[in-house]
């Protein structure tokens, strides 16, 4: 009876996420709120199931006291479901659920190419003109809303393929990987993802080469200082401090997402995401879209919910840098550098936020095959 729960959780999930890709191809499935807590309420069951210390419960307590503030003050439900379905997750075979997470997404975006290049099903491509020599470019998204949204889903399969099998895979599969992923980018003109991939694959190599007791230290380290520079760039540009030349370069390196901050994305005039609009726990006027994630989280999601999701992921790269985990601690931080960048994390779609489910797989840990059978044995008993 446990293990068909448990099961369950995997197929709900993987269900979920399958929501969330078709929702990057602006594909909307019907009656989708009542499906989502249907869904919810399997991740409660297994949650229910499992045997949690007195710190962890409290950490649970006031996390669901925060979600529903944000619930009752903006309508989003997300701060009640993440905390429920991060409890679930002690209990589930985490590599299991990697696993299908990554033959899910690639399955489901095969498809869904197939479908644009062969049944007229979504674009093939769009053609953008280049700033600098002015000609057009196909930048293809092969059925999915945008090429940086099917560059995101690209990013969080390779993800998953290196927490998966990064630390033990041949050079001829790295290497096969590594191509494949290029090749996607280079077809969809995606420079972020070109970037973040390269950093992926040069920081999972030397997690594998490098053979030092203080390498999870000193990942930490330079974590820690992205992260603080991330959000300092991201605070001075919805303060509007968008003068000065290293704030231009950076503006002109991320392709000018900071004047993106100045639109409406929305057919009505919501709240644009500049500090004035920032709230404890969000308002119901803070719905447009921007691609800085280190704003939106803040705009979208409320000062105290987007301080609880950042305190999340700093303490899932924590307690890897305790356990020595270097590989779930730099795939965090290329995720983490994606979200300055992209926010196609962010949706109802619980699953799809990959930050969020690879900090909650590293933060309890057992995805590696020299504990996968451990899990396996647990299951039989």
């Amino acid at each position: 009876m446990k293990q068909g729960i448990r099961v369950a959780f995997i197929v709900v999930s993987c269900l979920e996420l399958v929501m969330g890709i078709l929702e990057m191809c602006n594909y909307e499935l019907p009656l989708k709120r009542i499906i989502l807590w249907g869904f919810f309420v399997v991740y409660l069951i297994n949650m229910c199931g499992n045997e949690y210390t007195k710190a962890e419960m409290a950490a649970f307590v006031v996390t669901i006291i925060l979600g529903i503030l944000l619930y009752a003050n903006t309508g989003i439900n997300t701060g009640i479901k993440a905390p429920v379905y991060i409890m679930a997750l002690k209990g589930i075979d985490r590599r299991k659920l990697l696993q299908c997470f990554l033959w899910t997404s690639v399955l489901v975006a095969i498809i869904i190419m197939i479908g644009a290049l062969f049944f007229g099903i979504g674009d093939v491509h769009f053609w953008v003109r280049t700033k600098t020599k002015g000609i057009s470019k196909a930048c293809f998204c092969l059925g999915f809303s945008n090429p940086n949204r099917l560059q995101l889903l690209i990013f969080s399969m390779l993800s998953c393929f290196l927490l998966l099998y990064g630390r033990n895979s041949s050079r001829i599969v790295l290497v096969s990987v590594g191509a494949a992923y290029f090749i996607m980018a280079y077809l969809t003109d995606c420079k972020t993802g070109m970037m973040i991939g390269i950093f992926a694959l040069v920081a999972v190599i030397c997690v594998r080469r490098v053979n030092t007791a203080h390498l999870s230290d000193w990942i930490m380290a330079l974590f820690t200082i992205g992260l603080v520079f991330m959000l300092i760039i991201s605070f001075l540009a919805a303060a509007k401090v968008e003068k000065g030349f290293w704030m231009e370069q950076i503006n002109r390196f991320i392709s000018g997402r900071m004047n993106q901050l100045e639109y409406y994305t929305n057919e009505e005039f919501y709240n644009l995401p500049y500090l004035d609009s920032w709230k404890l726990f969000s308002d119901r006027n803070n719905k447009n879209g921007y691609d800085m994630g280190y704003i939106y989280i803040f705009y979208y999601y409320g000062i105290i919910m987007g301080a609880v999701y950042l305190i999340f992921v700093v303490n899932a790269v924590e307690k890897a840098r305790r356990k020595k985990d270097s590989l779930g601690m730099v795939l965090i931080m290329g995720l983490c550098i994606y979200l300055f960048m992209e926010t196609g994390y962010y949706s109802n779609y619980l699953t799809r936020d990959f930050l969020l489910m690879t900090s909650s797989v590293v933060l309890w840990g057992n995805y590696e095959e020299a504990i996968h059978k451990h899990i396996q044995s647990d299951y039989s008993n």
